[in-house]
């Protein structure tokens, strides 16, 4: 009976050391007696970052490998015995700063990777970068981004938080974009002794300066059709807003044989922007097509014998006139 009434009070002694030392710990479960780094590695895709962003046509992606290790005394301890609530790490991917024409975002924006003590199963993401017109052409921009990973407490240890910045370049491409307006119209009724002329005004929307070269597609026989060969237009991304805008004519002449003209034709202007020191960089083609609505009488070269005919045919009746009154 006393064995068994000692054996009690053993055992209830150890329960109550047991349950304080548990207490103990507990409280200070946050710190944990044994404290370990936590080391982040980020590597991006060369390839990609070579890739050129163009401003409001083409955006890149760039991949990146996310690696994550614990270092220190007792790192391989920890790694090798999760008394931890969670045996993953928590990383965020933060972007913190990019030019103000560009628009850079991460996805996903947390991965979660194994606690280990070496760089193994590296985790994926990627970094979309796109661009406004205002990005300036040939050029190089830079984002940085931030990679967090969370610290981890464990009731005998603790990993603590570790912050990585990386700049990751990127380079800006040309946009050869261009508005045409043309305020007056593109049809014009004239008579077949007159000229047609129309207003095309060329602004540059494009990031480097833009040479807009001019052709004339298929002008009847029998009708005239000259236009500028080609417009040179800076650019306000660098800076310049003179001559980003110009006007350039089309001038359209109809046949003018003698008779009576009632002719009608459609004759159109292609207009092609290309990189200024590199034609081979061209954009869209436009074109734009124009309507002359040519009727009158027409009398080519013969006005002034006309004209002299009818005085000579009117000096003759005032004379025949005038004697007949005497």
């Amino acid at each position: 009976m006393k064995k068994n009434l000692r054996t009690v009070k053993t055992t209830i002694i150890l329960g109550l050391l047991l349950v304080s030392i548990f207490a103990v710990f507990g409280l200070n479960a946050s710190a944990g007696p044994i404290k370990v780094n936590s080391v982040l590695q980020v590597t991006f895709d060369e390839e990609s970052a070579k890739q050129e962003v163009i401003p409001n046509t083409k955006f890149i992606a760039i991949g990146l490998d996310i690696y994550f290790e614990i270092s220190g005394v007792g790192a391989g301890w920890v790694a090798d015995n999760s008394l931890l609530s969670t045996s993953d790490s928590t990383v965020d991917l933060k972007v913190v700063s990019a030019p103000e024409w560009c628009v850079a975002t991460i996805t996903p924006p947390v991965v979660i990777l194994d606690i280990s003590t070496s760089f193994t199963n590296p985790r994926q993401a990627a970094l979309f970068i796109s661009a406004n017109e205002n990005a300036p052409a040939f050029t190089q921009g830079k984002v940085m981004i931030t990679v967090h990973s969370t610290k981890l407490d464990g009731l005998l240890f603790s990993i603590k938080e570790h912050t990585l910045e990386v700049e990751i370049p990127f380079n800006v491409g040309y946009s050869p974009a261009i508005s045409i307006n043309t305020p007056e119209g593109t049809y014009l009724e004239i008579g077949p002794m007159d000229t047609a002329e129309f207003r095309i005004d060329i602004t540059n929307l494009g990031n480097a300066k833009t040479e807009v070269l001019c052709q004339v597609l298929d002008a009847p026989d029998g009708w005239s059709a000259n236009i500028i060969t080609n417009v040179v237009l800076n650019s306000k991304v660098f800076g310049s807003d003179a001559d980003t805008t110009q006007t350039i004519y089309f001038k359209i002449k109809p046949p003018f044989t003698f008779g009576y003209h009632n002719d009608r034709q459609q004759i159109s202007v292609k207009l092609t922007p290309s990189y200024l020191w590199d034609p081979t960089l061209e954009g869209k083609v436009y074109q734009i097509d124009f309507v002359v609505q040519s009727r009158g009488f027409s009398t080519p070269g013969f006005e002034l014998p006309l004209i002299a005919a009818a005085l000579i045919g009117i000096a003759l009746i005032y004379k025949i006139r005038k004697k007949n009154k005497e």
